[in-house]
């Protein structure tokens, strides 16, 4: 999950105190300010032997949990901005007990450099588990979510499905990666080009002048190869591993499944969420060697804003010089809230059109996968269309009000809407080239903001039966923005590549609100909250939201039969994908989960006011005044958003009517529900294929009023 960056910004350079006597970025602050998982104290003591040397875990409750497995050296010094490098094997064996984050956060900086580990749980005396192989979100600079619920709670109930029709019942080993982040994760610079690394099959000696930044990548990749030899130690199986993610995560497992280097380590990429623009400039080398100067000037490593010619001694000199700078400099203040200075000497050299820096440290865009001709040969959307992992499941989805998290945390953060950050950003960058410079995209975001398509949306176009025209406003239209538009473009970039297996690309819409009665009441289905029942945290009394908050605010959610029902089908189609790439073979009398085509982009819905928690294609009344199709949902806005900034008010596609009655409600349930108020509003469809601007007036062409208002 991502929280607006500014949030992050706590103090100045000068608070960024080390931790004991050694330093932010070693295992002795691993868990400095921070609340790492640790099993110390839990269970009795297991051992395991992987191919690098034996491990010691702990045997809680009938589950095996080895936390902190170590698969590569450490990444600090010489191995910094650096793909994985290989560990020296041992004989005694280590004990897995506590995990090792990487370095995160504002300031001060928990995590250490020795974080390239993996957690596993499984269930004991158990083989052939399917692997879930968990990419966390953060917005590729911070860990999130944190399990420290897991070790007391069951590990999820990962280990305690109970299918039938699966093998096992369904129990799967779940993997957690520990990835770098932030800069020390995806850093482009020149002087970082033709090191060395060999993995599944590539290896960067083979193709100088390329891998620069996408070290987090790196890493998904290394524990993925780890895994192929290793799994069968603990309980898992190699053939049967699914790489599973949301937000940030769920971008990491998008690209990860568009990489040539993950083909064959997997057999499903389940992208929840995923948090990120698929436009091609957003992969731009160019423009992210041009955005990680700041890093480069704030590390002291160059007195001027420039990019040192690949091959030159001054990028051997800057690139040495990072390696060796203080960790705080490259984790801490990732929106660089506290150097303004730098700021503007950045602006000074490549121009303020759209906002200048300000617009890509907004969403940390400068810290997000690149193309680099190594990991990721191509723009993720091209990369997935030509066949890499054509055999593989791929499932995205996403929930109805996914923005509530970054407008309501910790009080409601967003301004007018649209903006230029939320909304001008994937609008401006739709159409740029993959080869961009950071002047090209932000004067491109900036002319889109300015322009008549953003215009049309102030007037009233699409969002004008919204009945809160503040709250409601901005939760849908980023939604739309960012996860109506990219979900899609990233499943119809799948269904394109030659030799794509028939039933392998599904997608969801998740509808349920669960932590408006813990005192978030503009909640909804909000972005990482189905992760409260993909995860598990409902069995154990949780919600995703309530795990993270302290004890002494005594958050007790209730989960009704609703809750029960749509967990028990996510988690079973989940584990269902995990075993056999099919959603469906799941022997629990679920409905059938449709397959998306070229030509019919069928939606499974889950919501608990759904008979049995999920349905395909329903009627909805989640978000606003009008019925909505479920099927190929909001295609028009997708539509919207996802065309030239050019386009003109009489190209946008038609509204999608929805002729039975809803069965999918509100998703504010608790202290703050929409849709209640319809009749403020007139609530219809229209046979002219779209509203009058005039914020819901309908027009002559209207006939077909929603009955429900």
């Amino acid at each position: 999950m991502l929280y607006k960056l500014a949030v992050l910004i706590a103090a100045p350079l000068a608070a960024a105190q080390s931790c004991g006597s050694t330093g932010a970025g070693t295992d002795a602050c691993a868990c400095y300010m921070s609340s790492c998982q640790d099993i110390t104290s839990l269970g009795t003591e297991v051992t395991k032997t992987t191919t690098l040397g034996p491990v010691t875990g702990k045997l809680v409750n009938g589950i095996n949990m080895f936390i902190g497995i170590p698969i590569a050296a450490s990444a600090a010094g010489a191995n910094r901005f650096m793909p994985p490098q290989a560990i020296t094997p041992w004989t005694s064996a280590v004990n897995t007990f506590t995990e090792h984050m990487c370095p995160h956060g504002g300031y001060p900086v928990a995590g250490t450099e020795n974080c390239l580990t993996l957690d596993i749980y499984a269930a004991d005396g158990v083989s052939n588990q399917a692997v879930m192989f968990w990419v966390h979100g953060g917005g590729f600079t911070g860990e999130n979510p944190y399990f420290n619920s897991f070790p007391t709670g069951g590990a999820g109930g990962f280990a305690n499905y109970n299918y039938a029709g699966l093998p096992n019942n369904g129990k799967t080993m779940f993997v957690m990666l520990h990835y770098r982040l932030g800069a020390l994760g995806w850093m482009a610079h020149p002087g970082f080009r033709g090191t060395s690394f060999t993995a599944n099959g590539y290896s960067g000696a083979a193709n100088p002048g390329t891998g620069s930044g996408n070290w987090g990548m790196f890493d998904a990749v290394n524990g993925l190869t780890w895994l192929q030899s290793n799994a069968a130690t603990f309980g898992g199986d190699p053939t049967k591993v699914s790489v599973v993610g949301e937000s940030a995560g769920g971008a990491h497992v998008a690209v990860l499944a568009a990489s040539p280097m993950t083909v064959g380590l997997a057999t499903a990429f389940i992208a929840e969420s995923p948090y990120i623009t698929f436009a091609p400039a957003t992969f731009s080398m160019t423009a992210r060697e041009q955005m990680d100067t700041l890093y480069t000037s704030r590390s002291g490593c160059q007195n001027t804003i420039a990019v040192a010619a690949a091959g030159s001694t001054t990028a051997t000199t800057e690139a040495a010089c990072l390696r060796a700078a203080g960790i705080v400099l490259l984790i801490g203040d990732v929106a660089f809230g506290q150097s303004a200075d730098l700021k503007t000497a950045f602006n000074t050299v490549y121009g303020t059109s759209g906002g200048g820096a300000s617009l890509f440290l907004y969403n940390s865009v400068h810290c997000w996968p690149v193309v680099d001709g190594w990991v990721l040969e191509k723009p993720p959307l091209e990369s997935m269309s030509l066949g890499n992992n054509v055999g593989a499941t791929i499932v995205s989805g996403h929930n109805m009000d996914e923005y509530w998290t970054f407008c309501g945390i910790p009080t409601w953060s967003c301004g007018p809407k649209p903006d230029i950050f939320d909304e001008g950003w994937p609008l401006g960058i739709a159409y740029v080239t993959q080869t961009a410079t950071w002047p090209e995209m932000s004067a491109a975001i900036g002319g889109a903001f300015g322009g008549s398509k953003i215009q049309q949306v102030k007037s009233g176009l699409y969002y004008s039966d919204i009945v809160d025209q503040v709250e409601m406003l901005a939760i849908q239209m980023g939604t739309d923005a960012w996860f109506g538009v990219n979900v899609p473009a990233f499943l119809q970039a799948a269904l394109s590549a030659p030799g794509r297996s028939a039933n392998t690309v599904y997608t969801y819409l998740y509808a349920q609100d669960v932590d408006g009665q813990i005192g978030f009441p503009l909640t909804g289905a909000c972005h990482g909250c189905e992760l409260t029942f993909v995860l598990g945290f409902y069995t154990m009394g949780y919600t995703y939201l309530s795990s993270m908050m302290p004890a002494s605010m005594g958050l007790s959610p209730v989960f009704g039969s609703g809750d029960l029902a749509l967990g028990n089908a996510m988690n079973g189609y989940w584990a269902s994908i995990y075993y056999t790439g099919n959603p469906n073979t799941v022997s629990n009398g679920l409905p059938t989960w449709t397959a998306l085509s070229q030509s019919t982009h069928d939606t499974m819905v889950f919501s608990g006011d759904l008979t049995l928690g999920a349905a395909m294609n329903p009627c909805s009344r989640g978000t606003s005044c009008r019925t909505e199709t479920t099927k190929d949902w909001r295609a028009n806005i997708k539509q919207f958003w996802g065309s030239s900034p050019a386009d003109i008010v009489n190209t946008y596609m038609a509204v999608p009517t929805c002729t039975a009655a809803p069965t999918v409600f509100t998703t504010h349930k608790f202290g703050y529900q929409i849709g209640i108020n319809c009749s403020f509003l007139p609530c219809c469809t229209y046979t002219s294929g779209r509203r009058n601007l005039l914020f819901g007036m309908p027009s002559s062409a209207s006939t077909n009023c929603d009955p429900m208002c």
